[in-house]
């Protein structure tokens, strides 16, 4: 998370992640080069929306910012930069509103001005260039800049910097007086000064001794009330207006320290490096009062499928205010529903909770599947045991405040009438689709329409893309045609799903997208802090894999938050969502509610940590201790098959990080654990697609035998069967053998972790041939001692290899192709109904489906052999004495 950035300073957190460091190289095939990563914001806003005053910034190109204060309809706006040979400058532009809600003005370079430390002179201006600003929110927007001499034209989004910690944006403890501060006897120069919670941001704005424009930046704390203090700091060579991502670099020697104490809200005494001391005043650019909003109803803004009763039927409202927020406890849901089983077309009244929806913000109403869940900003339950909104491919959906209709939708062939009978005229909206093989699909007002509210039908669009609780910015008939469950449209630079800026999180067209947030509790235990080392390595085994002709290669975004970078970087798997959270010694997977006293399910803290709008995109981990309610070692994970959320428990087990064997094994554990585990939900069981465990020739790190000790670089050698021999200790052929000997060890760096591409031979058990060795060939001499002579046996017999002892439950071992029948879509089918086309060289083997992602409920589970984990660990020590 951003908020985590002032725990030091240094390049990693406040000045280097606002002023310097951060951001993601731009795709330099763009002929605007400030479409970069990050700039999120759709179309210009259409109401007027108040940002907050404080300093904003494109958090994919770190290392430039804007100061922003609205004061009346008019906007103060500095931006600083670098100028392309790459000193420091700034910007400046007073801008009005417009009737579109935007605002408007020319951006000023001064030159010629007073520096830090110099006598007064009076700066002259140039127009530098005009620039257009928009908000969709408070806290987000975008600015359109256009040059004076070029025509050249840049938008860069704007979301708000968060400056305190661990709470973003808490409100000063002094209420100190965020904004411009100047003295208006030394004009051409002023400071920015934002203060959240006992933390604040200064800028200096002013000039060099040769009179071009320079600024400097300081990361301050409230040393005592109404007093901040900081060390000043200058960068160079980064990014400027017009021209792609670069990072900047810190000067050597900062200026020095300033501090400023405010002696009322509108008079303070800054003083400078040098110690003099100068009479500083707020800055009033406009007195005109903001007039005020006409408050406006909840509109509701999306309407998802469902098919199954305890599945999550849902529903968007969004509140449409520039400045006013609502609480949903005003409102009344009338709404078609399910009584014990049965399904009514005639609706029935259902009370909403508390909860307080922002000014251009969205929250999902979801009917109630469990008992007891948890309300949050983003979504909220209703219903009760007996009776919850629900509805089919047609329904009636309407919000009531104060007797009357706010609004309504009525879709499919529903007649249900509004209580305010004006509310509804017309057609119906479209119908849902109603099947179990199709989630994900929803009817929207959409965001590219300006949520057109004419109380008809004709607001509403099929779109085959939900997305809960961000903006409705999936068209229509988009299609997915790399499978993978996302649509080609939110791949696109400068493109969104729901909001989500998938393509600064590293989505393209032409490949197939997957993406993990990974939480890890808040532990010292090396077994549970994820390695940076072992997500790469899971990174790099799917990017790494060659397809067969017409297959597109599968690229793993995975999200740590912050656990390896202070700034949203790709690179280093902070996408800006994974979290730290509370620890606890037992991590379950249970539905409804824990039974289990002293667990933790993953299920809550996923409610409390996961953006509702990645719900149809991502993964979620959880790195935790044990499954055990003593938190000892045991399973060493747990994952539900075609589903989304797995955990991981390889705490208390012993792990180091002593160089050598044991941090290296650390590393290949949890890479190999986290592949394993993701394996499930993607589709795989024990036997790929069957869960007979232990076959031999099942190549794939979803089976025991090559789960934790990997696999052999070349399976057709005379080590090939060494895993089988690992695990059946018994085999003479096993003497002297440890996990750490065989080939391409766990212990070493060449640990390799697959899935099967199913090349392998059939093993039938009634007719063994050692010769065969493990069903992927054999180099002269190679054999699997199958019946334990300790040599080549010639001819056929019969044994049971899968679990040796006897001849008994003997059957035919077969491979399994998992690459080419991973389940990559969430709420899509195996085919990916509606979803694009289907992949040329994909097995339609089965159908499976993944049901309903938005509700937090288990579907398949793998329990994992509680043994197997501590056994190999008990392994490696014996190899350490």
């Amino acid at each position: 998370m951003l908020s985590h950035l002032l725990k030091s300073f240094v390049c990693s957190v406040l000045i280097a992640t606002l002023a310097a460091c951060g951001g993601s190289t731009p795709d330099t095939s763009s002929t605007k080069s400030n479409n970069a990563a990050g700039n999120s914001v759709q179309a210009m806003a259409a109401n007027y929306v108040q940002p907050r005053t404080g300093w904003f910034w494109n958090p994919a190109e770190g290392g430039r910012g804007f100061a922003i204060e609205r004061q009346g309809s008019q906007l103060f706006v500095a931006g600083f930069m670098y100028e392309t040979t790459g000193e420091s400058t700034w910007y400046v532009s007073t801008m009005n509103q417009q009737a579109d809600g935007s605002y408007r003005g020319d951006f000023l370079r001064y030159t010629g001005g007073q520096s830090l430390l110099g006598t007064y002179k009076q700066a002259q201006p140039t127009t530098y260039a005009t620039a257009t600003a928009s908000f969709d929110s408070s806290t987000t927007g975008q600015l359109s800049v256009t040059s004076s001499g070029s025509n050249a034209t840049t938008v860069i989004a704007l979301q708000a910097f968060p400056i305190s910690t661990p709470t973003a944006f808490q409100p000063s403890t002094d209420q100190f007086q965020s904004g411009w501060w100047w003295n208006p006897d030394e004009s051409g120069r002023g400071f920015f000064i934002e203060a959240q919670g006992a933390q604040a941001f200064i800028g200096s704005f002013m000039y060099q001794d040769n009179g071009l424009p320079t600024w400097y930046v300081s990361s301050a704390k409230l040393l005592a009330p109404n007093l901040i203090s900081g060390a000043l700091e200058s960068y160079s060579n980064g990014q400027s207006m017009f021209g792609g991502y670069k990072a900047a670099s810190l000067s050597p020697n900062g200026p020095g320290v300033v501090s400023f104490e405010m002696t009322s809200n509108t008079t303070g005494v800054m003083t400078l490096t040098n110690g003099n001391k100068i009479n500083v005043q707020r800055f009033v650019f406009n007195t005109e009062p903001v007039a005020a909003e006409t408050a406006k109803n909840l509109l509701i803004s999306e309407v998802s499928s469902d098919y199954y009763s305890n599945g999550s039927t849902w529903f968007e409202v969004y509140n449409p205010n520039a400045t006013t927020s609502i609480n949903l406890a005003d409102y009344t849901l009338r709404s078609t529903y399910l009584d014990q089983g049965s399904i009514y077309s005639t609706p029935t009244t259902f009370p909403m909770p508390s909860v307080t929806i922002p000014p251009k913000s969205y929250l999902v109403v979801s009917s109630r599947t469990v008992d007891n869940p948890v309300d949050s900003k983003q979504i909220v339950y209703v219903g009760n045991s007996a009776q919850k909104p629900f509805w089919t491919s047609s329904g009636f959906l309407e919000l009531i405040k104060g007797g009357q209709t706010a609004d309504v939708v009525r879709f499919g062939n529903n007649n249900a009438s509004p209580t305010t009978a004006s509310a509804w005229t017309g057609a119906n909206a479209p119908a849902l689709p109603f099947d179990k093989n199709q989630y994900g699909y929803s009817i929207v007002r959409l965001a590219a329409s300006g949520m057109t509210d004419t109380n008809t039908g004709s607001d509403w669009s099929s779109v085959n893309f939900a997305t809960p609780a961000g903006p409705n910015d999936v068209g229509v008939g988009v299609v997915d045609s790399d499978g993978d469950g996302i649509p080609d449209s939110a791949k696109i630079n400068g493109k969104t799903f729901a909001g989500l800026d998938l393509y600064a999180m590293g989505a393209r067209p032409g490949q197939r997208d997957v993406f993990m947030q990974i939480d890890s509790m808040n532990s010292n235990d090396p077994g549970i802090i994820l390695r940076p080392e072992a997500a790469q390595k899971l990174v790099d085994t799917f990017a790494n894999k060659v397809y067969s002709a017409g297959r597109k290669k599968i690229a793993l975004h995975i999200d740590a938050g912050n656990l390896f970078s202070a700034t949203i970087n790709p690179g280093a798997f902070n996408l800006g969502g994974g979290k730290s959270v509370p620890y606890t010694p037992c991590l379950v997977m249970e539905y409804d509610k824990v039974t289990t006293s002293g667990c933790t399910n993953l299920y809550d803290v996923k409610r409390a940590n996961l953006d509702v709008r990645r719900k149809l995109i991502f993964h979620y981990v959880i790195m935790g201790q044990s499954q055990q309610v003593d938190g000892s070692c045991g399973s060493s994970g747990l994952g539900e098959v075609n589903g989304n959320d797995f955990i991981i428990t390889l705490g208390n087990c012993g792990f180091k990080t002593t160089a050598g064997t044991q941090v290296t094994y650390l590393i290949n554990a949890q890479a190999a654990t986290l592949m394993h585990e993701f394996g499930h939900n993607l589709g795989l069981s024990h036997g790929g697609n069957e869960s007979n465990n232990y076959k031999p020739n099942y190549y794939s790190i979803m089976n025991y035998m090559y789960s934790f000790p990997g696999l052999s670089a070349n399976p057709s050698s005379t080590q090939a069967a060494n895993r089988f021999y690992l695990t059946n200790k018994t085999y003479a052929k096993a003497s002297g053998l440890n996990i750490c000997n065989i080939d391409n060890s766990p212990c070493g760096n060449s640990f390799i972790m697959d899935y099967s591409n199913g090349s392998s031979i059939d093993l039938d058990e009634n007719n063994l041939n050692e010769s065969l060795n493990i069903g992927r060939g054999a180099v002269a001499g190679a054999y699997a001692d199958w019946d334990n002579s300790n040599s080549q046996t010639s001819g056929t017999f019969a044994y049971n290899i899968h679990n040796p002892d006897t001849t008994t439950s003997l059957r035919v071992l077969k491979d399994y192709n998992d690459w080419d029948n991973l389940v990559l879509p969430l709420a899509r089918t195996f085919q990916g109904v509606n979803s694009g086309a289907v992949l040329p060289t994909m097995q339609p083997v089965k159908e499976i489906v993944r049901k309903d992602t938005m509700s937090d409920r288990p579907r398949n589970l793998v329990y994992e052999d509680p043994n197997l984990l501590p056994k190999h660990l008990d392994s490696i020590r014996r190899t350490q004495h």
